[in-house]
């Protein structure tokens, strides 16, 4: 009896949209719907910052554009067109693999799902419950496998944001799982795929850092706490501007209750080299750090940022922050 031949299973993910989230819409300034484009070009920008945070190569659709080389593909054999190491060799990348490229299309399909009567669209975004159905476009695991997408969305939804960076709203993007997410076929597929590959002019976890605060005295945040937060921290920190290409920047959402009642907002933002003055990469998480230390209640396990253990080396600096957030928001 032969042995049957895993394929790639569909996939359902609910989520909360815990902040509104922003795809843009037809109308420009508001959100009719969530935008099936906006989600997978977030998702993708993610990809990239999880697969540069190995080592691996990516190409973006920006500054290095992907192209799968016809000429090459069409002298490959059928079994050599299914291997993603020759398809690398053929122009593709890690993240073009799945994702997309010139003469390689994406290797899914998403399709969103809000229930009736729920959820709210605004100039700010959706703000409810959604479900994310992905559905497999090839029968090759090796090059499409939904546990790795089920990761990545865990990942957005434990440290960072998910919607359109057209747009980037002040607080926008947080979203929660409705359940708990095996995060070890993801940590298991970038093992497989790091590498010696250096690029730190773009995000990746090598230059990002993570963190949450909380407020001090007992007091909460209104609407106004992250336009305040973020004065202060641009204020105290020089080097944050986000304004131009060297510039350090920094995301925030929230505010928000997790799952234990806590209010929280999150920040995290990325420092490409040369754009933060003579200080050391270092130096400048630690003064972002400390400023935030002046006005909010900063937890040691709610900060994250590899300057501070690299001896854990880059899959184990990953496997940290998957097992620091294993509770969930």
């Amino acid at each position: 009896m032969l042995e049957e031949i895993q394929k790639p299973k569909k996939l359902s993910i609910n989520l909360e949209a815990i902040s509104p989230v922003w795809t843009g819409g037809d109308v420009p300034g508001s959100v009719d719907r969530l935008h099936e484009t906006g989600i997978i070009g977030s998702l993708r920008w993610w990809f990239e910052i999880l697969v540069r945070g190995v080592g691996g190569t990516v190409k973006s659709p920006t500054d290095n554009p992907p192209e799968l080389n016809l000429e090459q593909y069409s002298k490959m054999t059928d079994e050599e067109k299914r291997d993603p190491y020759k398809l690398k060799e053929a122009g593709l990348c890690e993240v073009s693999l799945i994702f997309g490229a010139t003469n390689w299309k994406r290797r899914f399909r998403l399709e969103i799902q809000t229930p009736d009567n729920a959820g709210k669209s605004s100039d700010k975004g959706y703000l409810g419950n959604f479900t994310l159905h992905f559905t497999p476009l090839t029968d090759n695991l090796q090059i499409y496998n939904p546990d790795v997408i089920e990761g990545l969305v865990k990942f957005i939804a434990d440290w960072g944001a998910l919607g359109a960076k057209g747009k980037p709203i002040l607080g926008s993007g947080l979203i929660r799982t409705e359940k708990p997410i095996d995060t070890k076929p993801m940590i298991t597929y970038l093992e497989n795929i790091s590498g010696s590959a250096h690029d730190q002019h773009l995000p990746s976890l090598g230059n990002m850092f993570f963190v949450t605060v909380g407020p001090k005295n007992l007091r909460k945040f209104d609407r106004d706490e992250l336009s305040i937060l973020k004065d202060s921290l641009e204020e105290s920190c020089n080097f944050i501007r986000g304004t131009t290409q060297k510039a350090t920047c920094i995301r925030m959402c929230g505010p928000y209750q997790d799952t234990r009642g806590n209010n929280l907002i999150r920040l995290w933002g990325w420092l490409p080299e040369d754009s933060y003055d003579k200080l050391s990469r270092n130096e400048a998480t630690d003064q972002i750090c400390q400023c935030l230390k002046q006005n909010y209640i900063v937890k040691p396990e709610d900060w994250i940022a590899w300057d501070s253990i690299q001896s854990l080396g880059k899959i184990g600096f990953l496997k940290k922050m998957f097992v620091i957030k294993e509770s969930g928001l």
